[in-house]
């Protein structure tokens, strides 16, 4: 892995494993339309000479003349003001978009795609979960990354290309937008502002720097592909034991990196 591109890379994950990568040497182009708040992280990356930042948008890059890279990681992602259908359909017709750009580059210059997702794809329902364990999401935040997922993997198999979803509880050390303002929809249904209900999934958390290294371990494990569940800093959280496979292989991956 020597190239990379990070979407959402001013955004707490995006900017924690762009800082990461650059210290190991490794090229980042980084894709993203920073607010205020995070430009400042943009000036202190961009002293990198290996950083190269394109502010905009994904739907409006130049595909065409974007350079190569062997691992895409895509962390670019919205959310909507309320549960309303137009919302809602709003967030999910951008993703879609957004997904067909990023595998059809993926795909014209053979790189894997990396996707952050969440391990509330799984919902309540669940006391075990393995590699093959079904989706069955409750609350928005995890019903929206499931969309998200599905609309990836479509254009991914459809080319047979490689790439890797990683599903985690909270992300401990961090500020995730998406799951608070998500969170936030969730809590006004549950006080009745919205009509639908939704539980809530008490899962643990996952330290930043477990996450980094996990991440970056996925973007040399190309082998190990599809969907891999991500325990929290216990393999038993509070409402499930997290057992995986998939996850084992990447963290004999990162052993052996050592």
């Amino acid at each position: 892995m020597k190239k990379v591109l990070i979407t959402g890379v001013a955004g707490e994950v995006g900017y924690a494993l762009c800082n990461e990568l650059l210290e190991l040497g490794i090229d980042v182009y980084g894709i993203d339309t920073p607010k205020d708040k995070h430009n400042e992280r943009i000036d202190w990356i961009g002293r990198n000479a290996l950083f190269h930042f394109i502010p905009k948008p994904i739907e409006k890059v130049n595909w065409s003349t974007m350079e190569p890279v062997d691992v895409v990681y895509h962390f670019a992602q919205t959310y909507p003001s309320s549960n309303r259908l137009s919302d809602l359909k709003m967030v999910i017709a951008k993703h879609r978009k957004n997904s067909e750009k990023i595998a059809s580059y993926a795909v014209h210059h053979n790189a894997r795609v990396i996707l952050l997702s969440t391990i509330e794809v799984y919902g309540m329902s669940h006391k075990r979960i393995t590699d093959t364990t079904k989706a069955n999401p409750a609350s928005l935040f995890g019903e929206v990354l499931m969309t998200e997922e599905n609309l990836l993997t479509e254009h991914m198999n459809a080319n047979g290309s490689n790439y890797l979803i990683v599903r985690v509880p909270s992300i401990e050390g961090l500020e995730h937008p998406l799951e608070i303002n998500y969170g936030k929809i969730d809590q006004s249904e549950q006080a009745g502002v919205y009509k639908r209900n939704r539980e809530f999934n008490q899962n643990s958390s996952l330290n930043v720097k477990d996450l980094l290294k996990l991440l970056i371990t996925a973007g040399n494990a190309s082998d190990v592909t599809g969907v891999v569940p991500v325990p929290g800093k216990e393999a038993v959280t509070a409402t499930y034991i997290v057992d995986s496979d998939k996850y084992k292989e990447l963290l004999n991956h990162s052993k052996r990196q050592k």
